[in-house]
């Protein structure tokens, strides 16, 4: 099949990962149904989930030796 792999996985882009993340997302998301149409198992669903919660974290740090500046109003 196309746009799998050697091993039968499918191998998507960040963005792509990032659109399966946000299709999930639903109080009435179908996930099986995502999970089906974009060729993923739950396991990878968690995965992705893992990372972007890790990246979301990461990117609200503060910069160690950086304070954010007051606002003026």
């Amino acid at each position: 099949m196309p746009g799998k792999n050697g091993r039968g996985r499918r191998r998507l882009t960040a963005r792509r990962k990032f659109q399966v993340f946000m299709d999930t997302r639903g109080k009435e998301a179908p996930v099986g149904e995502i999970l089906r149409r974009w060729g993923l198992s739950l396991e990878d669903l968690r995965e992705i989930e893992r990372v972007v919660e890790e990246g979301a974290i990461g990117a609200l740090k503060v910069r160690s030796g950086h304070r954010a500046r007051p606002q003026e109003v």
